[in-house]
């Protein structure tokens, strides 16, 4: 998942949304943002901001801006002053408008880079940010703020400044994808970086006014620091986690990091305030040996430090993931049975060791997984106290995991029983994230475990789980209703109902599954919004709302390609977006050509061949050869044009992209500048789209090329013990997935063999095909989830892979029960990170749709560009000749 779910998923408890239209009712708004203003000065709402400025000054396109910083306690004054000075002075200034989004954006896991902002100034030129940086110096000495990490600090103050893009100029990066600009003195656009440390473009000077800050800043972070980093294990607002080593012994520790009045939780703390407590937690509970030893605790430079003694080992998710038996291809009994003794004998070493730290009287308020290292002999280490308390204490914690945490838990106590039930489910089905989201799901998973795995005295395990988490009559409420009244009934009432289908019952009808997404999907429309139509991942905010992968284009595509009802409002809707106006990004499934292609295919060809000219006058700024957002995908979209409507400029695009792509290929040139191999960003995309031109054209050398492409993936994937092959995401996993994944590369492996006999990829095919057959997804979407395996084993199921595929497909059907979810008595599955519902093509229902569709249709239709018509021979035909023929069918 991207950083930005984080934001996203304060907004709603439902669907991700932006923070600005957060439902939460008090909001505690700041009175700046509804004071009188002065004639002659206008007031706008920019997203999360406030935007003030005398009607007859138009800032500079770019400059030297300032930030104020502020803490939750000292904004409402620092504010006013601010507002104060800036009206005054005629200083164009925008201002966050409540204590809730200051809160937001200055939490633990907020974009690092803009943090601890309250208020930003535009001043026209560097004599007036330096006249404004003296003055509002004076006027806010002692008002504190945290450390804009992107700037320069001026002083002590709450004042930094940075050089960048004062209006919205947009570019696209190295990734193809649109990011904020700024302009260089010959008028070309390249990105403004915003990165959490303070740094200037190369042909910007430093302004002398500047120089003395920049030297106390350089002569604070080179003063003597008694430990040498030697690696950064985690980065938050809050400060960093670092493997280092003591400069006068060498003595390996881990150094945590806490930044002044930064990473805030709920209840406003800041990080200090929590590295505090764990230093007294930790010194309190000194004598237990799975608790990591306190080795010392400093200050340097305003930030606190806490030197932790090394505990050598992999998290407890690492050691799930390695080692989950039902991430195997068919296990055995045997294997299933025995999984289940060691996980369960890893689970009672954690309980026994947070017993004995609840007999010290201390709580440990956020146990989940990722807070637990295991050794390689089995022992296991409790890390991270920061929202630990004593038994004595009045103290809620204001943190926790979805899924693990109780919010509705008085005490630290009955949170870490909680917890220790929720990961003795997690340990066998990962389906925690979802709890919050329904209230009968912590049942359904417990009846699950007990029905696949051999759990010792069921009936005991199973009243402890019952017990701890909360579950009366088959239900447990995972959101505490203090939190956000409104946003928790609102939950309440839209995800209560029960679906009005079952995926996992064995007599399941999978058209009234099909239609059942498909009427949640509808359910969800908001066509009275211009942001969004349909909810799904955060990227469609920065995307646009008519984007293919996470926008309204996938979804109605989706939608018409399975053949569900697709109202003509929703592609009015899609209409009305292109004439207002869209990022102007081409790639396919995040920019233009989706887009245009999706319009073409829901029977508005003209808007959609509108949308082209633009469209291609960005190609030559586009770098990378992915499908995702690169030239492949925008190559592929030229030539169903070209085909369709015999459109000369598509092809003269497609035979300039061609160019571009073979040569890439012929010198291994890579996308973007982190190659990620598979489907979606890698040469596996380049690979169809060439093998499109050698169909497009008879030209057998395009031919060569895609055979070429797709080695080059071959060669990023390694066979893992189960003998499949999987991409290699280097120094960290493997991948099977269809978007990033391995799954990809047969999609296109197929296409290939269609035309020409290559061993190679004949083996890959039946090496990958293997990931397919695991009984455990943790996720079900699309792009990265269940939903992709499946649609790629039905196309791949024409193919000798060793094993049939009809059984595999069957229970991967039956298996989407584990995460389905109701939304208004309709079907719903969670995106990216199951934290919230997502109704898109590349993470959402209307991926899942496509996905049960291809299991169910041979014919039907994956993703675009693949083929519809597969090649089958007539034996092949009437073996998949109806849906409910087929194993899927016959159950």
């Amino acid at each position: 998942m991207e950083g930005n779910h984080h934001l996203f998923g304060w907004s709603d408890l439902i669907f991700y949304d932006t923070p600005s239209r957060c439902a939460i009712e008090s909001q505690d708004e700041f009175a700046a943002t509804t004071r009188q203003l002065p004639v002659g000065w206008r007031r706008d709402a920019e997203g999360v901001w406030t935007v003030l400025r005398p009607e007859d000054v138009q800032p500079p396109r770019q400059g030297w801006k300032i930030h104020v910083s502020a803490t939750l306690d000292g904004a409402p004054r620092t504010l006013d002053v601010v507002w104060e000075y800036c009206v005054a002075h005629g200083l164009p200034f925008k201002h966050l408008r409540d204590r809730h989004l200051q809160l937001l954006l200055g939490s633990k896991y907020a974009p690092r880079s803009s943090a601890g902002k309250v208020v930003v100034l535009y001043p026209s030129d560097e004599t007036r940010c330096r006249t404004a940086l003296e003055e509002l110096s004076e006027l806010l000495a002692g008002h504190p703020g945290p450390y804009v990490l992107s700037d320069l600090r001026w002083g002590d103050g709450p004042l930094h400044v940075r050089y960048g893009a004062f209006r919205e100029m947009w570019v696209l990066d190295e990734d193809d994808e649109l990011v904020a600009a700024i302009e260089r003195p010959d008028g070309t656009l390249v990105p403004d970086r915003r990165r959490p440390v303070f740094a200037v473009p190369g042909w910007v000077s430093i302004p002398d006014f500047l120089r003395p800050h920049l030297d106390a800043r350089n002569a604070a972070t080179g003063t003597d620091f008694p430990y040498r980093i030697r690696r950064a294990l985690h980065f938050s607002n809050g400060g960093g986690v670092y493997l280092a080593e003591r400069v006068a012994d060498g003595r390996r520790v881990v150094l945590k990091e806490a930044r002044p009045h930064a990473g805030l939780d709920r209840a406003g703390h800041d990080a200090r305030t929590r590295l505090r407590r764990e230093r007294e937690i930790l010194d309190h509970l000194a004598d237990i040996p799975e608790v990591p030893r306190v080795e010392a605790y400093f200050t340097a430079w305003e930030h606190e430090f806490l030197a932790l003694e090394e505990r050598v080992g992999e998290g407890l998710y690492g050691w799930a993931g390695r080692r989950h038996v039902l991430l195997r291809p068919d296990p055995g009994e045997d294997e299933v049975a025995d999984y289940t003794r060691t996980a369960l004998r890893l689970l009672d070493r954690v309980r026994d060791v947070v017993e004995r730290i609840h007999a010290r009287g201390v709580g440990i308020g956020d146990l989940h997984p990722g807070n637990i290292l295991v050794a390689e002999d089995g022992a296991v280490s409790l890390l991270d106290f920061e929202t630990a308390s004593r038994a004595d204490e009045s103290h809620r914690p204001t943190m926790g995991a979805q899924g693990f945490a109780a919010p509705w838990h008085p005490t630290g106590e009955a949170r870490d029983r909680h917890a220790l039930a929720a990961m003795r489910l997690w340990a066998f089905l990962p389906n925690n994230r979802v709890f919050p989201l329904s209230p009968t799901k912590v049942e359904q998973t417990l009846a699950a475990v007990l029905e696949r795995f051999p759990i010792p005295d069921p009936d005991s395990f199973a009243a402890e789980i019952r017990r701890d988490m909360g579950v009366v009559d088959g239900r447990c409420e995972q959101v505490a209703p203090d939190l956000a009244p409104a946003l928790a009934e609102r939950r309440r009432a839209l995800l209560g109902e029960p679906a009005d289908v079952d995926p996992g019952a064995e007599d399941a009808d999978w058209e009234a599954v099909r239609t059942s997404l498909a009427d949640a999907i509808r359910l969800s429309a908001t066509p009275e919004r211009r942001d969004r139509l349909f909810p799904g991942d955060p990227r469609q905010f920065r995307d646009g709302p008519a984007s293919f992968a996470h926008g309204a284009a996938g979804v109605l595509w989706a939608l018409t390609v399975t053949g569900r009802e697709c109202p003509d409002e929703y592609v009015d809707w899609l209409v009305a977006a292109v004439d207002a106006g869209l990022p102007g990004q081409p790639g396919f499934h995040t920019g233009l050509h989706g887009t245009a292609y999706a319009l073409d295919r829901l029977g508005r060809p003209d808007s959609a061949r509108e949308l082209l000219p633009a469209a291609y006058a960005l190609t030559d700024d586009v770098r990378g050869i992915s499908l995702f957002t690169g030239l492949s995908g925008i190559g592929l979209n030229a030539l169903h044009f070209a085909a369709r409507h015999q459109d000369p400029q598509s092809r003269r695009q497609a035979e300039r992209i061609a160019e571009r792509v073979v040569d890439a290929v012929t010198r291994g040139w890579r996308a973007g500048s982190a190659p990620r191999p598979g489907l979606m960003y890698g040469w596996s995309g380049a690979a169809l789209f060439l093998l499109r031109c050698f169909e497009s054209t008879g030209d057998k050398s395009y031919l060569d090329r895609a055979v070429e492409a797709l080695g080059r993936d071959l060669d990023d994937c390694v066979v893992v013990a189960d003998g499949t092959l999987q991409v290699l995401d280097p120094g960290r996993r493997t991948l099977s997935y269809l978007a990033t994944g391995s799954a990809g590369i047969a999609l296109v492996a197929d296409e290939v063999l269609a035309h020409r006999e290559e061993p190679r990829l004949r083996s890959a095919i039946r090496a990958i095909a293997g990931v397919c057959r695991p009984e455990l997804a943790v996720e079900t979407h699309l792009f990265n989830g269940r939903a992709g395996l499946i649609g790629t084993l039905a196309r791949l199921r024409r193919h000798d892979l060793g094993f049939d595929p009809d059984p595999v497909l069957a229970g991967h059907l039956r298996r989407t029960a584990a995460l389905a979810l109701s939304y208004r008595g309709r079907l719903a599955f969670p995106g990216e990170g199951s934290l919230r519902l997502s109704m898109d093509l590349a993470t959402g229902n209307a991926g899942v749709l496509l996905g049960l569709t291809a299991a169910l249709d041979p014919s039907a239709e994956l993703l675009p560009f693949l083929r519809t018509d597969l090649g089958r021979t007539s034996a092949e035909a009437s073996r998949y000749g109806s849906p409910t023929d087929r194993a899927v069918g016959g159950r």
